[in-house]
């Protein structure tokens, strides 16, 4: 019975060398770097001024990833960074003003990938979701008593995944569309509007690491 009894736990005792079923979460880290291409529709009083526009100052800052995957080819993203400080500034009609004020905002992406077929290891993606730009506060410049209220937008996303077991180093690109309102007064007191147009590319690249 002994005899009988030995080869069915064998068969049935785990392995010490047996696979373990790895972690659908993971996280990345990295740097970003968030290129401009902005515009802006300005007014005084309620009227619109013509040929003004302003331009937005580019940002590098930390970024990172917190991850699922849903299926062995389908990902949700939900990635943030420490707040920029980008400055916006008059152009054209409005160039006079110089800079019109700064703002640190909190960049969120809520985004769903599509992992293309790997080759040797590397994993390009694709994707697109939401973005939510978080206004942490206001630095008043040429205009006070500046506010810029939060706002949604879209995003599109592709980049590539070199895997390293556990780890793995990422390159990646979102473009973003997005405006946000923001209204203050000039030096003489005049109330000032305006819709800032945003439109970051995003660009980040750094490490992955699955967790177990």
């Amino acid at each position: 019975m002994l005899a009988a009894v030995s080869p069915m736990y064998a068969q049935n005792a785990p392995t010490p060398d047996a696979p373990t079923t790895s972690s659908p979460w993971f996280v990345r880290i990295g740097v970003l770097d968030a290129v401009y291409h902005p515009g802006a529709t300005i007014a005084t009083s309620g009227q619109r001024i013509p040929d003004a526009t302003a331009t937005v100052s580019d940002n590098t800052t930390l970024m990172f990833d917190l991850g699922f995957d849903v299926t062995k080819h389908v990902a949700v993203q939900l990635m943030g960074g420490v707040p920029p400080k980008p400055t916006v500034t008059g152009q054209r009609a409005v160039a006079s003003l110089a800079d019109l004020g700064r703002v640190r905002y909190g960049p969120v992406f809520l985004t769903g990938v599509y992992r293309i077929r790997d080759w040797h290891r590397v994993r390009p993606y694709v994707g697109g979701g939401a973005a939510y730009a978080i206004i942490l506060k206001d630095y008043d410049r040429s205009v006070s008593d500046l506010i810029v209220r939060n706002n949604w937008g879209f995003a599109l996303q592709g980049g590539i995944e070199r895997e390293l077991g556990r780890w793995a180093f990422f390159a990646d690109v979102k473009e973003l569309w997005l405006s946000v309102d923001a209204h203050g007064s000039l030096q003489d007191g005049v109330p000032v509007t305006a819709r800032v147009k945003l439109n970051p590319t995003v660009m980040s690249f750094g490490i992955k690491l699955r967790l177990n």
